[in-house]
This record gives structure tokens, C-alpha cells and sequence, in this order.
């Protein structure tokens, strides 16, 4: 039997610049992060570029959210967003969540599960992202169409804090 390799070259193939420069970072919720602040998360801060995504992992045996705060900071730290409208939307949520994270605890996992889901998935959100209750495996992603300093925090856990730097 005779073998015949041919090896070919390819010339003169574009590839679109979102393509090129598209990404996705890991960050993970680490293990025992509800008794955690700023380490919580990990990379933080996560350092990626403009059209690039995140996907975040629950590691930990407890629930956790990725949420946005509702302010995007410019490098200086300066707030864009002067107005405190839709606290009291957050602060209901937030609470909202912790009874159903509760229920949950109690309960147990086996317990209509999917009636819990459907109620907190319902609630409308004033960040820029948000991935609901995320139990141990479950993960989330979020992709960055603009460049800033997007900080982030647990709404079941509010001490756990990030950020993400998106840059050019």
C-alpha cells in the first residue's frame, strides 16, 4: 500500500476582524465564596477586550448570582449615572431572592424546583446583566459590546464583588 501525503496551502482567506479578536475568559465562583469579599470571584479584576464574553462558573455548594451594578465607571471612576432610580426594584429583588434561596435551603433541591426557577426568572432586572440564581455547576455568560469598568456583585451574597476591565 502506498501512502500519499499532500499538504496544501491557503492564501488570500479574510477573516473578520470581530471574529479575529473575539474571546471568552473562565471566571470561576470559588468555593466557600459567600464568606468571601473581593476573592469571591476568580480572576478579579478580569481584564478582556471590546466583543469578548465571560462565562462564570459555580464552583462553590451554594447559590450565587453574577450581577451587574446598575453604574458603568469610566477609568477615572467617575459614575455615569447620577440618578438612583429603580433602588427599590433592586432592594425588592434582592429580597425576593434571598426568600426563594431560603426556600430553597429548606426544602431542598427536590422541591418544585422548576415553580422556584420560573418565579425568580419572571423578576425584570435593572442591570446590564444578570444571571438569576446559579446553583453549584451551573454557569453564565455575558458578552461586552463596550469598553468601561463593569463592577459586579452576588445579590444572595452582596460582600461578593468584581469587576471587569473592557478595553479597545
Amino acid at each position: 500500500m502506498i501512502a500519499v501525503i499532500v499538504l496544501c496551502t491557503v492564501t488570500n482567506i479574510s477573516i473578520p476582524s470581530s471574529a479575529q479578536n473575539a474571546d471568552t475568559a473562565q471566571i470561576s465562583i470559588v468555593p466557600g465564596a459567600s464568606s468571601l469579599t473581593d476573592t469571591a470571584y476568580q480572576p478579579n479584576p478580569s481584564n478582556i477586550g471590546v466583543g469578548d464574553s465571560i462565562m462564570w462558573t459555580n464552583d462553590d455548594s451554594s447559590s450565587h448570582t453574577v450581577t451587574a451594578m446598575d453604574q458603568q465607571l469610566t477609568n477615572s471612576g467617575e459614575s455615569n449615572n447620577d440618578s438612583d432610580s429603580g433602588i427599590v426594584e433592586r432592594i425588592i429583588d434582592e429580597i425576593v431572592i434571598n426568600i426563594v434561596v431560603n426556600v430553597r435551603n429548606i426544602l431542598g433541591d427536590d422541591v418544585e424546583n422548576n415553580t422556584i426557577a420560573q418565579s425568580t426568572t419572571s423578576m425584570p432586572s435593572s442591570s446590564s446583566f444578570d444571571s438569576e440564581i446559579m446553583l453549584q455547576g451551573e454557569t453564565f455568560m455575558h458578552t461586552f459590546d463596550n469598553p468601561g469598568t463593569f463592577e459586579y456583585y452576588c445579590t444572595v451574597h452582596p460582600a461578593m464583588v468584581a469587576k471587569v476591565v473592557v478595553s479597545q
